[in-house]
C-alpha cells in the first residue's frame, strides 16, 4: 500500500509528478481529490483528465476551503491523493441525496459494503443534516466498518460546494468508496476537546434541526439562560464558542445557530432526535491535549502505511491555532485530507457525525508496517490556549451575574482574543486580513525565525516569547518612526509588517531589508537569531506568495527575497518526488540500511573499529547514498527520523558485541530528544558501552559548545567514547576540543589527501598528532586512498587509517569479511 500526494496546479506538473512516482498506471487505485480552486464543472473536467491517465482508479472527493498535506493546512489549493493497494479492492458509488436515510444506508450497505470487512469513505453534500442517523444506521447495518469523511466544505457559499465520484459532480449527491480486504488494518479516532459546562438536559421536542423544547423549556430560552440573553443579542457569535454536547461519554459537539428573534427554538447544524441527552459545552485546551496524546500514542502502535485526516472548517475559523497545531503533529508523515463542514468519525465501536473535530485514520495491509511518528510533548497547552481563553473567561465571568463590569467587557475580550497575539504583544495575521482591504495594505514583509527550535532549546519554550516581545517592541518603535504603523505577529513567533500605497516600493524594500539586518544582529543567550524575509507587493494572496518566496529563499540560500523578482522557471521535480517517496517508504518499511567501513589499526595490523554509514533502499533493493537523499530529507523534516532509525539499528546490532563501532551524529541530532532517549537507553543495556564511539559531525554553525560538552560528559559517564569528525574543517578551535574532551580526532580527508604534496598540510597533521599523543587521544586519518598516503600516516605515528586503500563501505556481512 502506497499513497502519493500532489498539489495540483496544471496538467504539465501533474505529469511530472506521475513520472516521478513511477506509478504503474494500470494498477487499481483510489484517488481522493479535494479542491478550493475548482468549480463543480472544472472539477468534473479535471477528474475526467486524471481518469484517462489512471484508467483503473476510483475517484471520489469534494470541495473544501483548504487541504491538509505534510502537516499543514493549505488554503486555495487542490489536493490529488493517489493510494495504490497490493491486496485491497476498491469500489465507489454515487447516490442521489433525495433518498431517505434508510435507502441511503441500504445502497451503501448492499451496493458497496456487501457484507465485507473494510474501510468506508463517505462525502456528503454541504448542509447535510441527517448525519447522526446515517452514521448510526451504518454502524448497525455493517458493524465493525469504520467511516471517515463528512459534509463537503466550502469557501463562501454552500451553493458552490459539491461532491465528486468518477467525473460526476453534484451539489446534492453523496459519494462513497469502500476499501475491502480481510488483511486490511484500520485505526481511527478523533480529537475534539469538547467538554460539558453544565448539567445533563433532555431534548423533549425536536423538529428537523430545531430543538423546540429542552427539559420542557423552549430551546432558545434554555440556551440564552446559560449564556445570558443580553450578551447573545449583543454578540450572536458567542454561540460559535459554546456548542451543544451530545453523548455523555464521547461528548460530540454540534454547532449552534442562535437567533434571538426566534425565541422558541434553537437551531443546530444537524438533526438531533427527541429524547437525546445534551449539555451546554465549550472547548477545553487540556482535554484537546489529552485526546491528541491518546491518538498519537495509539497511532504509533497501530499498523500503518498511510494517514488520512479530515478537520472541521469551523474549527479552523474559530480555533485556528488549535487546528494548525493538530496538523503540525503529523509533519514528516504522508498525512493528507481536507477541511469539511461536518465530519464522520469513529470511536469505541461506533460511527458518529460531528462538528469541530479533527479525525485521523491509518490504513495498512502489512501488520508490521508503522509510519514513524516523532516523540511529542503534549503537556504544554500554550499553542492552543489562545483560541479557548475567550470561552473560559466567559464562563468564569458568567458565574456571578452581579459582576456587571466583567460582563460589559466580555465582548471586547472575545474579539481581542481572536485578533491579538498576547504572547508577543502584537495584533495577529487575522487582524491583518481584516484590515488589509479597509486600509488598502498592498505591501508586506514576512519574517520567519529559521532557528526557532534551537532558540527555544537554549532560551526556553516560554521565555522565548518574552524575549521576542521585547525585540518586536523595538522593531515596532523603529518602524513607527519611519511611518510603518501596521505591524503584526505571524503564526506563533514570526513577524509581519504591511504598508499602504503612500509608502513607495523602493523605500519599503529598504525598510524591510534594514529590519532583517537588525533582527539577525540579535543574540539571545548567545544564540544568534536567524531570520529570513520575503517582500511581496501584490493584493492577490500576498501571504501565500510570501510563503512561496520564503521556500524559494530556503532552497537557494537567499535570506531576503523579493517575490516579484523570483525567476518564473519551472524546476524539474521528478527526481525529488521520487526520492521523497523512497525516504518515506524506507521509514515505514524498515529500509534504512546501515553500511560499515573498516578502520585499520596500524599498531595491531587489523581492523580495529568500524564506522557505520547510513543508506536507504527502495522496494527493488536499490541503494541510495546520503548525497542523494539527505537534502530532500532535511527539506521535508525527515532527517531526524532517518537518523534515529539508523542509530537504533546500529546500537541494537552491537549491543552484546565486543566490536568497536562509530556512529555519526550531526550537531542537530544531539538537540533532538528522541535521539538522546535512544542513545542512553541502549547504552544502559550494552554489554560493552565503551565500544560505542559517537562521531560529532559539524554540518551547521555551532552556537553552544557548552551543550555539546554536557552531552559528551554524559556519554563518558556511560563509558562510551566521543570522536570529532572532519577535524580541520569544523571544530577548529582547540579550546573547544579540550573542553569537549574527545577520545578520537578524525582529521579531515581533504587534508590527508594533500599531505603528499602540501608541506603545510603535513605540518598541520604533525602538530595535531603530537598534541593528541600528549593528551592520550587517538587520531584517525580519513581518505587514505593509496600506499603512498598510508606510508606517511604510519611514519607520523597515526594509530588509525580509514579509506578505500583498506576498505569500501558495505553491508555488515561484507565489512566483517574484510
Amino acid at each position: 500500500m502506497k499513497v502519493y500526494n500532489h498539489l495540483y496546479h496544471n496538467k504539465q506538473k501533474f505529469d511530472i509528478f506521475l513520472n516521478g512516482t513511477g506509478i504503474d498506471r494500470s494498477k487499481q487505485a483510489l484517488i481522493r481529490i479535494h479542491s478550493s480552486v475548482h468549480t463543480a464543472e472544472e472539477m468534473s473536467n479535471l477528474a475526467g483528465e486524471i481518469s484517462k491517465l489512471l484508467p483503473n482508479a476510483r475517484i471520489i472527493g469534494c470541495s473544501t476551503p483548504g487541504v491538509i498535506l505534510d502537516g499543514k493546512i493549505i488554503s486555495d489549493a487542490c489536493l490529488v491523493s493517489i493510494t495504490l493497494f497490493d491486496k485491497c479492492e476498491v469500489e465507489s458509488l454515487f447516490i442521489d441525496k433525495s433518498k431517505n436515510d434508510k435507502q441511503l444506508c441500504a445502497d451503501i450497505s448492499e451496493k458497496l459494503i456487501k457484507g465485507r470487512s473494510g474501510f468506508l469513505l463517505v462525502f456528503l453534500p454541504a448542509g447535510f443534516t441527517r448525519g447522526i442517523m446515517l452514521a448510526d444506521l451504518i454502524t448497525k447495518k455493517a458493524p465493525g466498518v469504520k467511516i471517515l469523511g463528512g459534509a463537503a466544505g466550502y469557501k463562501a457559499k454552500k451553493s458552490r460546494s459539491y461532491v465528486l465520484e468518477g467525473s460526476n459532480t453534484s451539489e446534492k449527491a453523496v459519494s462513497a468508496a469502500f476499501i475491502s480486504s480481510d488483511s486490511l488494518f484500520v485505526y481511527e479516532n478523533f480529537v475534539c476537546g469538547a467538554d460539558s459546562s453544565g448539567k445533563s438536559c433532555t431534548v423533549t421536542k425536536s423538529r428537523k434541526c430545531c430543538l423546540e423544547k429542552i427539559d420542557g423549556v423552549s430551546g432558545a430560552k434554555w440556551y440564552s439562560e446559560f449564556l445570558d440573553k443580553t450578551e447573545l443579542e449583543n454578540d450572536p457569535e458567542l454561540s460559535v464558542l459554546f456548542p451543544i454536547i451530545w453523548e455523555d461519554g464521547i461528548q460530540i459537539p454540534y454547532f449552534v445557530k442562535y437567533e434571538h428573534k426566534k425565541e422558541e427554538r434553537l437551531e443546530l447544524s444537524c438533526e438531533l432526535p427527541s429524547g437525546s441527552a445534551i449539555y451546554s459545552g465549550y472547548f477545553n485546551p487540556q482535554k484537546t491535549l489529552g485526546e491528541m496524546r491518546t491518538v498519537y500514542q495509539e497511532l504509533k502502535q497501530a499498523p500503518s502505511e498511510l494517514l488520512y485526516a479530515y478537520d472541521c472548517q469551523s474549527r479552523m475559523i474559530v480555533m485556528h491555532s488549535c487546528a494548525k497545531w493538530e496538523a503540525e503533529q503529523f509533519t514528516a508523515t504522508n498525512i493528507s485530507g481536507a477541511l469539511l463542514s461536518g465530519e464522520l468519525v469513529w470511536r469505541d465501536g461506533r460511527n458518529y457525525f460531528a462538528n469541530f473535530t479533527f479525525a485521523a485514520a491509518s490504513l495498512s495491509e502489512n501488520e508490521n508496517a508503522h509510519i514513524p511518528l516523532r516523540s511529542r510533548d503534549f503537556s504544554d497547552s500554550s499553542a492552543i490556549r489562545q483560541n479557548n481563553v475567550k470561552a473560559v473567561n466567559y464562563l468564569l465571568a458568567s458565574g456571578n451575574r452581579q459582576l456587571n463590569e466583567q460582563l460589559e467587557n466580555q465582548q471586547n475580550k472575545i474579539k481581542n482574543s481572536l485578533l491579538r497575539n498576547e504572547a508577543l504583544g502584537l495584533d495577529n495575521q487575522f487582524c491583518y486580513l481584516c484590515e488589509r482591504e479597509n486600509i488598502h495594505l498592498n505591501k508586506i514583509a514576512l519574517y520567519v525565525l529559521n532557528n526557532e527550535k534551537m532558540v527555544k532549546l537554549f532560551v526556553g519554550r516560554r521565555e522565548i516569547f518574552e524575549e521576542l516581545k521585547k525585540v518586536y517592541g523595538n522593531v515596532t518603535e523603529k518602524l513607527n518612526e519611519m511611518g510603518i504603523v501596521h505591524i503584526y505577529s505571524y503564526e506563533t513567533s514570526s513577524l509581519l509588517i504591511a504598508a499602504e500605497d503612500n509608502i513607495g516600493t523602493d523605500r519599503f524594500e529598504k525598510i524591510a531589508e534594514d529590519t532583517l539586518k537588525y533582527l539577525n544582529s540579535i543574540s539571545l543567550n548567545d544564540v544568534q537569531l536567524s531570520y529570513q524575509c520575503a517582500v511581496v507587493e501584490d493584493k492577490n494572496e500576498p501571504l501565500h506568495k510570501a510563503e512561496t518566496a520564503l521556500q524559494y529563499g530556503s532552497e537557494h540560500n537567499i535570506p531576503f527575497v523579493k517575490y516579484g523578482r523570483i525567476a518564473d522557471s519551472i524546476m524539474d521535480k521528478t527526481e525529488k518526488i521520487h526520492i521523497l517517496q523512497v525516504i518515506r517508504d524506507a521509514l515505514s518499511e524498515e529500509r534504512v540500511v546501515p553500511y560499515f567501513q573498516g578502520i585499520y589499526d596500524n599498531a595491531e595490523k587489523c581492523f580495529g573499529l568500524y564506522e557505520s554509514l547510513m543508506r536507504i533502499a527502495d522496494k527493488s533493493g536499490k541503494i541510495y547514498f546520503p548525497d542523494q537523499f539527505l537534502p530532500v530529507a532535511k527539506k521535508y523534516n525527515l532527517y531526524e527520523l532517518l537518523s534515529v532509525v539508523m542509530v537504533k539499528k546500529v546500537m541494537k546490532m552491537f549491543i552484546d558485541s565486543d566490536i568497536k563501532v562509530t556512529i555519526n551524529l550531526n550537531v542537530r541530532d544531539i538537540y533532538d530528544r528522541e535521539m538522546i532517549k535512544v542513545i542512553f537507553r541502549y547504552l544502559n543495556k550494552a554489554a560493552h558501552p565503551e565500544n560505542f564511539i559517537f562521531e560529532l559531525v559539524e554540518s551547521e554553525e555551532v552556537t553552544d559548545y557548552q551543550y555539546i560538552k554536557e552531552f559528551a560528559d554524559r556519554i563518558h559517564e556511560k563509558n562510551a567514547k566521543i570522536a570529532i569528525d572532519d577535524f580541520g574543517s569544523g571544530f577548529s578551535n582547540l579550546m573547544h576540543i579540550i573542553r569537549i574532551d574527545a577520545d578520537f580526532l578524525k582529521i579531515d580527508g581533504e587534508i590527508i589527501r594533500s599531505i603528499c604534496d602540501d608541506e603545510k598540510c603535513m605540518q598541520f597533521v604533525g602538530i595535531i598528532t603530537s598534541w593528541c599523543s600528549n593528551q592520550k587521544k587517538q587520531v584517525i586519518a580519513e581518505f587514505v586512498e593509496n600506499e603512498k598516503i598510508q606510508s606517511i600516516i604510519e611514519e607520523m605515528g597515526i594509530r588509525y587509517s580509514q579509506g578505500y586503500y583498506f576498505s569500501k563501505p558495505g553491508p555488515w556481512e561484507t565489512a566483517a569479511v574484510q
